[in-house]
């Protein structure tokens, strides 16, 4: 008698081997596929060549113009050539300098955009009428975006320097700061060397009158602030009151003398304005000297500080 339910069996065994080993129904090699194509969906490529529309053309401008690294780059993935066309004629309206030059000096203020910009234009606007109203055109040497660009930098700079130039015609007329110190020097004429001890006699005794310790007040004012250095603390060249101190101590021998009297001779050359102060306080104290002399309320503090300010125009030209 044959077994048919046993033959069956290893024929339902070996069927389903086959089956599974190569039967049309496996769906295993399916998914594989689909992992090994379709894995890589999102390719990092074309996001980063996202801007290619204009970035390579806007690039291309901005090389014509001269400007070059990290704002050119900057610029060139946020403006379209149409948009930096604005941008260039917009601050060629300005009348602040020629545009091409202005802009590969002062690349900064491409990264503007919207109300942003239009500040920053505005505020070019403000300083250019600033100089042409109070400065009869010319900047002092150190404003202008020639000297330093810095300070044409950002929204903030131009800020902080249409206020310097703001205080400084308000202080020192029309001609700025520089200008009026080399205005007051030049009026006084460096006496013959017989005569220096007997100016500085008189402007001792006048000090002295005042109240004034003559030796105290010169090693303030002249070397507490490098006054004949080339970098003298002068206007807007503020220096630390512990530098000042610290200069000023160095060239007395009387030392006791020196720590008795620095306060209040600070004090008062601060309350005659003598020294001048910056307009936004520092947690620093921090002073320089007044350039503008007429501006000096005590008559023997402002003629000795205009006698040496003569000595300093007198070194500088050699007389």
């Amino acid at each position: 008698m044959i077994n048919f339910k046993g033959i069956f069996r290893a024929f339902s065994r070996s069927d389903r081997k086959q089956v599974s080993q190569k039967g049309p129904g496996n769906k295993i090699p399916e998914p594989l596929e689909e992992i090994v194509i379709k894995t890589p969906a999102v390719p990092v490529e074309p996001q980063e060549t996202s801007l290619t529309p204009y970035y390579e053309e806007s690039l291309r401008l901005l090389k014509e113009w001269g400007i070059k690294g990290e704002p050119r780059e900057t610029a060139a993935k946020f403006h379209t050539p149409q948009q930096l066309q604005q941008i260039y004629s917009r601050i060629d309206e300005t009348g602040i300098g020629d545009a091409r030059r202005f802009l590969s000096g002062v690349p900064w203020g491409l990264s503007y955009q919207g109300n942003e910009l239009d500040a920053y234009i505005n505020l070019l606007k403000d300083i250019k009428k600033i100089t042409e109203n109070k400065y009869s055109g010319q900047l002092p040497l150190g404003y202008s975006w020639k000297d330093k660009p810095t300070l044409y930098k950002s929204i903030e700079s131009l800020k902080d320097l249409k206020e310097r130039l703001l205080l400084g015609v308000r202080a020192n007329g029309k001609h700025g700061i520089a200008a009026k110190v080399e205005t007051a020097a030049a009026t006084y004429q460096k006496p013959p060397p017989q005569e220096i001890v007997e100016e500085l006699g008189i402007h001792r005794e006048a000090l002295e009158a005042a109240g004034y310790d003559f030796e105290v007040v010169s090693a303030i004012v002249v070397k507490g602030f490098n006054l004949y250095s080339r970098t003298p603390f002068i206007g807007y060249n503020y220096t630390q009151e512990r530098h000042v101190k610290s200069n000023a101590e160095r060239s007395l021998k009387d030392k006791g003398k020196f720590a008795e009297l620095f306060e209040p001779t600070l004090s008062g050359l601060i309350r005659e304005k003598v020294l001048v102060e910056p307009t936004r306080k520092s947690h620093n104290k921090v002073y320089s000297l007044n350039p503008a002399l007429n501006e000096i309320k005590d008559p023997a503090l402002r003629a000795f500080v205009s006698y040496v300010f003569s000595k300093k125009e007198s070194m500088k030209r050699g007389i």
